[in-house]
């Protein structure tokens, strides 16, 4: 298994699901405020209906008035994903996260290049969102965002005492948001289960392909799929909503090179705010700043 280079990464994943969607758009909107940060829906509704998604027993609360639903959670994907590295004994990746978005008939599928470290409980994903459609008629959760011009994302899940948050930060407008990390999002208190589901060629390559279910310190749990060949991750996969999440892995290390190589403290300073950037109170704010800071630019 090869490991990959340890400078600092330049990419990740704001894992999110809801984004702003056109006003034009005709296919059912998908907006959220944009004060929030990019999030995913909870984890504690099943899939909405698409035509190949029609309602069953077990979703038929999404047609219930809002105010008698379940309470959703937002998912956190970053901390699942790197409780999956954590029990295979890494910490780190190199590959691809695949957004596939399903609205109505149709499907709409972005793949972005996406890093992800985790060291001491604490988790950085870095995603570069270029080739996320910036049109108006993106279904997608990154038009807001991509329409101003900015590109890249890091997602910083920091642990420390007293102190627990995440923030995403946005390199190319110098600032940040941040918000409370959930205790039950914690690495540490997410219990893993796991289930063989046999043999799966993937890529070419025979894999080992399980149900993996993160149970969380409430009782809830997030099921997962995971394709892996001789013990390397090759493959860890979500259903979100009415999204599909896939995490590729093209290069990996393991926790025996972070030891073998005492690099310990070069990685600590990857979970670092940035020096000179500003604290912003949300997306929102993040977006017009920098809308407006590129128009006095072009003046």
């Amino acid at each position: 298994m090869k490991t990959f280079a340890l400078q600092p990464f330049v990419v990740i994943c704001a894992l999110l699901l809801e984004g702003a969607s056109a006003r034009a758009q005709t296919t059912p909107q998908r907006a959220v405020t944009p004060a929030r940060m990019l999030s995913l829906p909870g984890r504690a509704l099943a899939p909405i209906a698409t035509p190949n998604r029609p309602f069953s027993v077990t979703n038929l609360s999404q047609t219930l008035p809002a105010a008698l639903r379940p309470k959703a959670r937002d998912f956190n994907l970053d901390t699942a994903v790197a409780r999956i590295l954590a029990d295979m004994k890494l910490i780190g990746i190199v590959g691809e996260f695949e957004l596939m978005v399903t609205n109505g008939a149709k499907a709409e599928i972005s793949v972005f290049p996406l890093l992800v470290h985790v060291l001491d409980g604490q988790v950085r994903t870095e995603m570069d969102i270029t080739a996320a459609p910036a049109a108006v008629m993106s279904t997608g959760p990154f038009t807001a965002i991509r329409s101003v011009g900015l590109t890249r994302v890091i997602n910083l899940t920091q642990v420390q005492p007293n102190l627990r948050v995440t923030s995403q930060v946005f390199p190319e407008a110098k600032c940040y948001v941040t918000r409370e990390l959930p205790a039950e999002d914690l690495l540490m208190l997410i219990r893993i289960e796991k289930r063989s589901l046999g043999q799966e060629i993937l890529g070419g390559i025979p894999c080992d392909k399980s149900i993996v279910s993160l149970v969380y310190p409430t009782g809830d749990k997030r099921e997962g799929r995971v394709w892996s060949a001789a013990r390397v991750l090759r493959q860890v996969q979500f259903d979100v909503g009415d999204s599909r999440l896939t995490v590729r892995v093209q290069d990996s290390q393991g926790v025996a090179d972070l030891q073998a190589q005492d690099i310990a403290e070069q990685k600590l300073a990857l979970f670092e705010l940035p020096k000179g950037y500003d604290k912003c109170p949300d997306l929102e704010y993040v977006v017009t700043r920098f809308h407006a800071q590129q128009q006095r630019g072009r003046r």
